[in-house]
């Protein structure tokens, strides 16, 4: 029974995938502005470039132009409704676990067949060195997680036994991510104690540190190269006053989202989303 609600939830969450994004990309779940580690994790349901272009920062260092922002808000806007669309029908209930889970697995490849689309055509928005640049920011925000997908992988060359390695490491990371968080829940870790908190994200910066060496090390020397190449000049996503930190329970409340174009053409989420865990 478990396994069937987590499933019916899964397909649920992929028709509405697109809702995970703010009004304004830089906003963050509840108002507050994701840190720089997972600002494109938090996002990776709609892909790691789109939910960039909502951020003001970003789309200053692109000099994106208002008739840009014009057309990449439409583009957004239709891919938002048409993820909208895929949501599973009442029935999913009513199928069986194989059923349900073949169900959410077409769900899930047509998601990323409209989001490849969309970001095809948002390059098609972008001159050439805009392109590139929001290519080099959303490697850094994604950090080596974002290694997994084909643009990236095939750049540097990474072979099936390198990508399978890549995907332990993430996935260790993970896991050790909830047991930290875990342990802090579990101890009570809810209240304003500073210096607790302080502890626990160092912990978690050591975790991604480590992360990050065991993926390094499945490299080459000259795919490490190129993989520094690839992130370009480092960008830094200011947190705005009164920023939220990410924890395993996902985005504290923050203010409230300002009005403007983002993704959905500044329309604020319909549905209030259940924030995503962190890594």
């Amino acid at each position: 029974m478990v396994r069937s609600r987590i499933l019916c939830l899964v397909g649920v969450a992929l028709g509405h995938a697109i809702l995970f994004l703010p009004a304004r990309a830089e906003e963050g779940f509840g108002g507050a502005p994701p840190p720089v580690a997972v600002a494109a994790r938090q996002y990776v349901n709609v892909g790691r470039k789109l939910p960039l272009l909502g951020m003001d920062q970003v789309e200053k260092e692109l000099k994106i132009t208002a008739e840009q922002r014009e057309a990449i808000a439409a583009s957004q806007k239709k891919l938002r409704e048409d993820i909208g669309g895929l949501q599973p029908p009442s029935v999913l209930d009513e199928m069986s676990d194989e059923e349900r889970k073949e169900r959410v697995a077409k769900l899930e490849e047509k998601r990323k067949e409209l989001v490849g689309a969309a970001e095809k055509e948002i390059e098609g928005i972008l001159k050439p060195e805009q392109s590139k640049r929001l290519s080099e920011i959303a490697l850094q925000l994604g950090g080596v997680e974002a290694l997994k997908e084909k643009g990236y992988a095939e750049t540097l060359k990474l072979s099936k036994e390198q990508l399978g390695k890549i995907d332990e490491a993430v996935t260790w990371g993970r896991d050790e991510e909830r047991k930290l968080f875990q342990a802090r829940r579990n101890g009570g870790g809810k209240g304003p104690d500073r210096e607790a908190v302080a502890k626990t994200l160092e912990k978690q910066k050591q975790i991604r540190k480590e992360v990050e060496t065991k993926v390094l090390g499945t490299m080459k020397d000259s795919q490490r190269k190129e993989y520094q190449r690839m992130k370009g000049v480092p960008f830094k996503l200011v947190p705005m006053a009164g920023a939220a930190r990410v924890g395993s329970g996902g985005m504290a409340a923050g203010p409230k989202p300002k009005e403007g174009p983002g993704f959905g053409g500044g329309a604020a989420p319909p549905e209030k989303a259940e924030p995503k865990e962190d890594l």
